[in-house]
């Protein structure tokens, strides 16, 4: 049996991180979620997720990005 690949969604939006956990479940893959950076570092550190998915803003900019 193929073990499904980890992401951790990290978004400060409720209702964002609601609808990407969903759609990221549907697809098959283990979804961890954090609210913030601190809490999404320390789920970071210990589930070791094969693949991140975070945003930021700032008054000029914001930015959806997919690490591995």
């Amino acid at each position: 049996m193929i073990q499904a690949s980890k992401v951790l969604v990290i978004e400060d939006d409720q209702s964002m991180r609601w609808v990407i956990e969903k759609s990221l479940t549907r697809e098959g893959y283990q979804v961890a979620t954090a609210s913030g950076g601190m809490d999404g570092l320390s789920l970071a550190r210990s589930d070791k997720p094969d693949r991140t998915n975070r945003t930021w803003s700032s008054s000029t900019s914001s930015c959806r990005t997919w690490t591995d």
